[in-house]
Order: C-alpha cells, then structure tokens, then sequence
C-alpha cells in the first residue's frame, strides 16, 4: 500500500478546535468541532480514486467518528488527538485510501452494508494505519468512522 504523508501540528490543531481540556468529554468535543468543520465549508462528497466510489463526508459522520465508547471516548488521550488532528484531512485520505473489503453486512444485524478502506499515513515521521469505514445505502455511500 502506498503511504501518504504529511506533518502536522497535532497540539495545535486539537487547540484550533478548542479541546485541551475537553478529550474525555465525547459530547463537547462533537460540540465543537462538528459547527467549526461546517463553518469551513468542510462537508461534501469526495470520489475515491481507486474504487472511483463517490462518498459523501457529512455531519453524521463525524459524530459517529467522535462517539461513545471505543469509537473516541474511551480511547488514550494520543488516538483522540489524532483523530482531531486528521480530521481536517479526511476528504484526501478517503480520495486516496484503498479498498480492503466491501459489501459488508453490518454486524448489528441491521440491513446495511459496509466498505472499508485503508491508507497507510505517515504523520510526523511516525506511520499509521488509518482504516475508514464507509456505509452504503441506496440513497449514496457515507463516511462513517475513521
């Protein structure tokens, strides 16, 4: 898998959406950094360039990527910096991300279907694995968590 790489300052952009002391709190982070992504134009539809699908990056979301449990509020405080700080990078990480799997059926038994991606990151020198999950519905495919 290709590696897509960038630097960025994570303190900072955590600080940009005003969450230093706010990580442990899931519902304030939402609070904040959902109203400043739409404020920055932020939300919208981006064609993958390896499956050619069109996936719509919207406010729902975010709040799932931003949610209960192992979702964000009880991950370490690092992952949950480092999803604040790839967040603003979503729409070129889904442009460029590759098909793991696809149509796969939810595991909580809803009828709904599932692809994931993935992209290997290097952020600051250091790698990772980003996987994003992307649910499809007849209506159009929506990013749901990274």
């Amino acid at each position: 898998m290709d590696i897509y790489s960038f630097n960025i300052n994570i303190d900072e952009e955590v600080k940009s959406f005003n969450l230093e002391d706010k990580l442990n709190d899931y519902i304030a982070v939402q609070k904040q950094v959902i109203p400043i992504l739409e404020k920055e134009n932020f939300y919208g539809c981006v064609k993958n360039e390896n499956t050619g699908m069109e996936i719509d990056i919207g406010k729902k979301g975010i709040k799932e990527t931003l949610g209960s449990g192992k979702r964000f509020q009880s991950l370490p405080r690092k992952l949950k910096m480092l999803k604040i700080a790839t967040i603003r990078k979503l729409p070129i990480l889904v442009k460029r991300a590759k098909l793991i799997e696809d149509d796969v059926i939810d595991v909580h038994g809803r009828d709904s279907r599932f692809a994931y991606l993935g992209i290997d990151v290097d952020i600051n020198g250091v790698l990772h694995r980003i996987t994003i999950d992307i649910k499809k519905t007849r209506e159009k495919n929506k990013f749901w968590i990274h």
